[in-house]
């Protein structure tokens, strides 16, 4: 979730000017609140609440932030009133461990043949499918999650609510193989999703979730969710690599991704800012997601003119 992240405080005179403090320091408190409101809530009606119950009631009735992805916000922003009467509905809530299988190479396909697909290690388990270079191989279009329900503080057991689900996305080139899922004895299961090529064709950046929820209580939420990030880098046989212009609200960010064609040094990229006392910025990050190391070719302070940029 989204909490938050800024504050403002009183400083000693070596922090001068660093009054405005912004960071997980200051957005921890705030989550930490509402869970203390919920509780306080809760005790004043004589009721209980488990900390799965409290974490599901935050996170099912958070809102999406505009224009944010799931991997950019979570679940969103949390809503203190819905979850409070989340809570007093009394819905089921349960902890659940989700994996994605690591993408590997189609037997038989020969790598260079597509994009590049990298092999996980054996021990690697993401909570999320992420493809750095858009799909594979012609078949790379099924990806499967391994799920697991945790037991229960104290409990020896597995079976801790509901065992079927009804499963949506909320793209529309993702979608779950199956409408249903049914955990088996020891509470796990696994799910398989398609990915739908023909929608995956165009540069960008795609994020989708696949959503179980309780098939006897569809106002519980989603009791999970299978995230889904797919990278298609604009992969054209240029010498230069010409991006059309674009504006940009203040505070929002951009991404293009490029497959950097073999010989290239060099970005240039022109940023125009109407407003003079505003800054734009721009930042160069290698496929694994590590800042790249860059040399600017000219001043900051010259906001009109190309940046050019090189790096290793």
């Amino acid at each position: 979730m989204v909490t938050p992240g800024m504050a403002y405080s009183t400083v000693p005179l070596w922090n001068t000017g660093g009054e405005i403090k912004a960071g997980t320091s200051m957005s921890t408190p705030h989550a930490a609140g509402l869970v203390a409101l919920l509780l306080s809530a809760l005790e004043a009606e004589g009721r209980t609440a488990t900390a799965t119950q409290l974490e599901q009631a935050l996170r099912v009735t958070a809102r999406h932030l505009s224009g944010a992805t799931e991997t950019d916000e979570g679940y969103g922003m949390p809503q203190i009133e819905a979850a409070y009467r989340w809570l007093q509905a009394g819905h089921a809530a349960s902890r659940f461990i989700v994996r994605a299988v690591p993408a590997s190479l189609a037997q038989g396909a020969r790598p260079g043949a597509g994009p590049p697909v990298e092999v996980a290690r054996s021990d690697a388990r993401p909570s999320a499918a992420y493809r750095r270079f858009g799909l594979g191989w012609p078949g790379d279009t099924v990806q499967a999650f391994l799920v697991t329900r945790v037991p229960d503080a104290g409990s020896r057991t597995g079976a801790a609510g509901p065992a079927t689900y009804r499963l949506s996305s909320d793209a529309p080139w993702l979608e779950p193989a199956h409408a249903t899922v049914t955990l088996d004895a020891a509470g796990t299961a696994r799910i398989e999703v398609r990915y739908d090529r023909t929608r995956l064709a165009r540069p960008g950046r795609y994020v989708g979730s696949v959503s179980a929820v309780p098939a006897g209580d569809s106002a519980a939420g989603p009791a999970f969710r299978m995230v889904n990030e797919i990278i298609v880098p604009d992969s054209g046989t240029w010498g230069t690599a010409s991006v059309p212009g674009r504006t940009l609200p203040g505070g929002q960010a951009w991404r293009y991704y490029v497959n950097v064609p073999v010989g290239a040094s060099d970005l240039s990229v022109r940023a125009v800012v109407p407003d003079t006392t505003a800054r734009a910025s721009l930042a160069l990050f290698e496929p694994s997601g590590r800042p790249s190391p860059l040399r600017e070719a000219r001043p900051r302070d010259d906001r009109r003119r190309p940046a050019a940029l090189g790096g290793g």
